[in-house]
Formats: structure tokens, sequence, C-alpha cells
């Protein structure tokens, strides 16, 4: 029987969202089921920053969204890991907790075991989908909010994250180009005062391999120095949606 109320902490994730360490026992099916269905899933962790903000709060051991064949619980890909040194894994022991004996490092165990466990909510989503800029575009504004717009450092720095995980070589957001008044803009109507522009891009319009002239959209570099680029928006790449307004 499960308590009805948890002890609960928000703390900001790198992804524009919050991480909800919740107290109550649960097994790591339960814990997933639960995080599913009120917010985003078990917290994936992308970085030595997010896992040390998260474990400092720690007061016990904590399922976390690594688990089976050590993937993320949203089967993401991120490289990041922190496993208890000296400790060999199990793989019957099939998921993962952040063990607050050892400074928040993380260890296996049996997935059936009762602990605290931490959520996560993020506020942009990865596509791995390619898509042209308005085929992006459409897609964000059905399913989510909308292509993201980056008004700032901090959000430019969760974009970064996100970019950093993508299949292809940039990602779409939802900076565009107006030939007619001649200013890049966002789609959500945020002002375009910070930018990020790679050196040589940001120039404006472009023209496709046909020579016809086309609007140029702003993509993000998924590796690299992870700046700015101008593309032309018939380009299929994976993209990034905005799941709020208020980030």
């Amino acid at each position: 029987m499960y308590l009805k109320t948890a002890t609960m902490f928000l703390t900001e994730n790198n992804a524009g969202g919050i991480y909800v360490i919740n107290s109550t026992g649960r097994n790591c099916t339960e814990a997933q089921i639960y995080c599913r269905q009120h917010y985003t899933d078990l917290a994936i962790i992308r970085n030595s920053e997010d896992n040390q903000n998260l474990t400092s709060q720690l007061k016990d051991n904590t399922w976390i969204g690594l688990h089976r064949d050590w993937v993320w619980s949203d089967q993401n890909n991120s490289t990041y890991r922190n496993w208890t040194a000296g400790r060999l894994l199990n793989n019957k022991a099939s998921c993962a907790v952040a063990d607050i004996s050892q400074g928040g490092t993380w260890m296996g165990t049996d997935c059936g075991a009762r602990f605290p466990f931490i959520c996560y909510q993020d506020n942009l989503v990865l596509v791995r989908e390619n898509k042209t800029w308005k085929e992006a575009l459409m897609y964000c504004r059905q399913n989510h909010v909308d292509l993201v717009s980056v008004a700032s450092e901090m959000v430019q720095r969760w974009v970064r994250e996100m970019a950093g995980e993508a299949s292809t070589p940039y990602v779409w957001m939802g900076l565009r180009y107006s030939c007619t008044l001649g200013f890049w803009f966002w789609v959500s109507g945020d002002s375009t005062c910070y930018q990020s522009w790679s050196t040589g891009n940001g120039t404006g319009w472009c023209r496709d391999e046909g020579g016809r002239r086309v609007w140029s959209t702003g993509a993000q570099q998924a590796g690299g120095e992870q700046k700015w680029v101008s593309m032309c928006e018939d380009t299929k790449l994976n993209f990034i949606c905005i799941k709020t307004l208020n980030i």
C-alpha cells in the first residue's frame, strides 16, 4: 500500500525542465508508471552537473531511469555514466539506483526492490525524425507547442544538450529570415536580441539547388562549436520542440 503523499524536491535539469524526487518507496516498474502518468519519465541524467545537483538532495538510494541493457527510459543514447568504481555490473540486476553511500554514483540492483525515485519533466523534446523546416514546424505545433526559440544563454545551453543527441549534424530551431523585411525572427514571436551564430552565418536568404531563391532558416549544430547556422528550409533534419511557453 502506497503512502498517499510524498515529499518532493524540485531542481532544474539541463533540458529546460525539472527533476522531481519522490520519497515514496516503489519498485522500478511502479516508479516508471507513476513518472509517465504525472511527468515525462524516470530521470535521465545527461551530465555530471545534473547528477551532482540531484544526488546532493537524496536521503536514500533512489531509482533513476537507466535499466535493462543500460539504456535510458526513453531509449536515449546519452553516453554519460557514473557507475560506482570497483562494483561489477550484474545484468540480472537490471535497474539502476543512485547510491548515496558512494557519493551519488550508480549501482545496478533488482528491479523489484523498493526505493524512492526521480522523475523528470522536460520543456524541450528532441525529435529524431528527418523533416524539412516547415514539416518540423507543423509537427511541433500539432504535437507540442512550437519549434524552440532561443532568447537567452540559458535556453541555448538546453538546446546544445539536446542537439548533442541528434542523429543529424544540425537540428532545426524556430528561427527564420524574412526576405521582405530583411531580418531574422523567431516563429514564437520572441526577440532575437540573443544570438549565437557560427562565423559566416546569419546572412539571410539562400538559393536551392535549382537556383530558386528561398527563405533561409536557422539550425543548431549538433557537434563542434554548437553554434547556429543558416540553412535552406528544404533540408531534412532532426528538430527541437518546446512543450511550454514558460522557458
